[in-house]
Protein backbone atom coordinates (compact mmCIF):
# COMPACT_ATOMS: atom_id res chain seq x y z
CA UNK A 1 0.00 0.00 0.00
CA UNK A 2 2.09 3.19 -0.95
CA UNK A 3 2.88 5.43 1.93
CA UNK A 4 3.51 2.44 4.03
CA UNK A 5 6.32 2.68 6.83
CA UNK A 6 8.76 -0.31 6.44
CA UNK A 7 10.73 -0.72 9.44
CA UNK A 8 14.68 -0.82 8.78
CA UNK A 9 16.29 -4.44 9.75
CA UNK A 10 19.11 -4.74 11.65
CA UNK A 11 22.05 -4.34 9.25
CA UNK A 12 20.28 -0.78 8.15
CA UNK A 13 20.22 0.19 11.53
CA UNK A 14 23.77 -0.80 12.00
CA UNK A 15 24.37 1.67 8.92
CA UNK A 16 22.55 4.36 10.66
CA UNK A 17 24.28 3.79 13.64
CA UNK A 18 27.80 4.46 11.88
CA UNK A 19 26.77 7.22 9.91
CA UNK A 20 25.56 9.25 12.76
CA UNK A 21 28.03 8.23 15.26
CA UNK A 22 31.20 8.94 12.61
CA UNK A 23 29.01 12.48 11.97
CA UNK A 24 29.10 13.34 15.60
CA UNK A 25 25.61 14.77 15.84
CA UNK A 26 25.75 16.51 12.82
CA UNK A 27 23.15 15.85 10.25
CA UNK A 28 24.19 17.33 7.26
CA UNK A 29 27.89 15.32 7.83
CA UNK A 30 26.15 12.00 8.00
CA UNK A 31 24.30 12.96 4.80
CA UNK A 32 27.43 13.58 3.42
CA UNK A 33 28.81 10.24 4.59
CA UNK A 34 25.78 8.16 3.68
CA UNK A 35 26.14 10.21 0.13
CA UNK A 36 29.79 8.72 -0.44
CA UNK A 37 28.47 5.65 0.47
CA UNK A 38 26.18 5.06 -2.24
CA UNK A 39 28.70 6.27 -4.44
CA UNK A 40 31.38 3.93 -3.68
CA UNK A 41 28.66 1.11 -3.33
CA UNK A 42 28.07 1.79 -7.12
CA UNK A 43 24.23 2.60 -5.51
CA UNK A 44 23.85 0.49 -3.07
CA UNK A 45 24.52 0.85 0.85
CA UNK A 46 26.63 -1.84 2.84
CA UNK A 47 28.15 -2.03 6.05
CA UNK A 48 31.33 -3.16 4.92
CA UNK A 49 31.42 0.13 2.70
CA UNK A 50 30.26 2.44 5.54
CA UNK A 51 33.15 1.41 7.65
CA UNK A 52 35.58 0.94 4.97
CA UNK A 53 34.64 4.76 4.43
CA UNK A 54 34.62 5.48 8.15
CA UNK A 55 38.00 3.98 8.88
CA UNK A 56 35.88 1.09 10.90
CA UNK A 57 37.43 -1.73 11.72
CA UNK A 58 35.98 -5.36 10.71
CA UNK A 59 34.61 -6.54 14.61
CA UNK A 60 35.09 -10.56 13.09
CA UNK A 61 38.75 -9.41 12.49
CA UNK A 62 38.87 -7.88 15.94
CA UNK A 63 37.77 -10.95 17.87
CA UNK A 64 39.96 -13.82 15.58
CA UNK A 65 43.28 -11.48 16.48
CA UNK A 66 42.40 -11.93 19.81
CA UNK A 67 42.53 -15.31 19.67
CA UNK A 68 45.16 -15.67 18.32
CA UNK A 69 46.91 -13.97 20.55
CA UNK A 70 45.33 -16.02 23.00
CA UNK A 71 46.60 -18.89 21.72
CA UNK A 72 49.78 -17.81 21.01
CA UNK A 73 50.65 -16.74 24.48
CA UNK A 74 50.85 -18.39 28.01
CA UNK A 75 48.67 -16.93 30.82
CA UNK A 76 51.76 -15.13 32.28
CA UNK A 77 52.35 -13.20 28.74
CA UNK A 78 48.54 -13.10 28.44
CA UNK A 79 48.79 -10.68 31.54
CA UNK A 80 50.76 -8.48 30.53
CA UNK A 81 49.20 -7.46 27.27
CA UNK A 82 46.41 -5.54 29.27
Amino acid sequence: MPGDVVPPTERELEILKVLWDRGEGSVRDSLSLLDQSVVLGGGTVSIETVRMLVGAPRTDLQFELADALAELTSGAERDHLG
